[in-house]
């Protein structure tokens, strides 16, 4: 048997038996081994929406609320980048939007002139108060860059 975190409600069937198996929305289920092997099982532990519980000590931590550290940061990243969906995506394909966006970033900033610059930055919480006021778009795309990665 096999103790799993679903964050939405799945029902697993067994291609060889027929058997179904329901797990509950944002709950702890005991399944049994052969769903290790179904696509949807396989599908949602890629994208976060099943997670297999190891200990009790995890149980406890996802009962507890604690959420994953780098998926917090990821989420709040993507949200700063202004990923359409950030707060739906897996932590695999929020990873991509994420890196997709700031790939997509320079490009963003090279059309901006110092007064948007310093808008744009304030508005995501990057810190441009030690460039000096007369400073020129170039010199502030370099600290917003810097402060991106």
């Amino acid at each position: 048997m096999l103790r799993i975190y679903t964050k939405r409600a799945f029902e697993f069937s067994n291609p060889k038996t027929g058997e179904k198996i329901q797990t509950a929305f944002m709950g702890f289920t005991t399944v049994p081994e052969w769903i290790r092997e179904t696509p949807m099982f396989k599908a949602g532990l890629k994208t976060g929406s099943v997670q297999v519980i190891q200990s009790a000590a995890e149980q406890k931590t996802l009962e507890n609320g604690a959420e994953d550290t780098e998926l917090t940061a990821l989420r709040a990243r993507a949200i700063e980048l202004k990923v359409p969906r950030a707060a739906l995506l897996g932590k695999e394909k929020l990873r991509a939007a994420v890196t997709e966006a700031e790939a997509k970033l320079p490009d963003l900033l090279a059309g901006m002139d110092a007064a948007a610059l310093r808008q744009y930055a304030a508005s995501n919480g990057i810190d441009v108060a030690g460039v000096a006021e007369d400073a020129g778009a170039d010199d502030l795309r370099a600290v917003i860059r810097g402060a991106s990665k």
